[in-house]
């Protein structure tokens, strides 16, 4: 890293490292490497760590309790944070697995909407613009966290039943 950039640090708030203050050696697309030789991939980065600027620590080292940092500003986390599943040893496994694989979920959502007769008459009457964007809303308001959900853990189902017929 050149002396004109800036030196970028960011603290560890999860995981066996919680507490920790590592030094921005590189990005690549995918990771940031520390100048101690570790790295960490950019997708979970917002989840794991908080970047503290030129500030001192957000969470104390030696007891792992949140300190107060005048300087601290909060910084919006870059994904929703969600309830974490019961660590049992192999949740703990998975967590720490650095060679793991990225596969798609595909799944499909069942929604009403009007025929294309119907559409093609209320856009003749109320113009294009306004009815499709009166028909997204009335698709959205039809997905609901349920529906969504119920989607999701079938294609997560099917995405683990195709590795047992590998």
């Amino acid at each position: 890293m050149s002396e004109t950039q800036e030196v970028k640090r960011l603290q560890w708030i999860k995981g066996d490292k919680i507490g920790n203050v590592e030094v921005i050696e590189s990005e690549s697309a995918e990771w940031v490497t520390f100048q101690s030789g570790g790295r960490i991939s950019k997708s979970i980065l917002g989840e794991f760590m908080m970047d503290i600027g030129n500030g001192d620590p957000i969470i104390d080292n030696v007891n792992n309790e949140l300190t107060k940092v005048v300087n601290a500003k909060p910084t919006p986390p870059t994904k929703p944070v969600r309830p974490t599943a019961t660590e049992t040893p192999i949740m703990s496994l998975f967590k720490k697995m650095e060679n793991t694989e990225n596969h798609s979920l595909n799944f499909s959502v069942n929604i009403s909407i009007p025929g294309k007769d119907v559409y093609n008459i209320l856009a003749k009457s109320f113009g294009d613009d306004v009815i499709k964007d009166t028909l997204e809303e009335y698709i959205i308001n039809q997905l609901t966290d349920e529906v969504l959900k119920d989607a999701i853990q079938e294609s997560i189902t099917d995405t683990i039943t195709s590795f047992k017929m590998s």
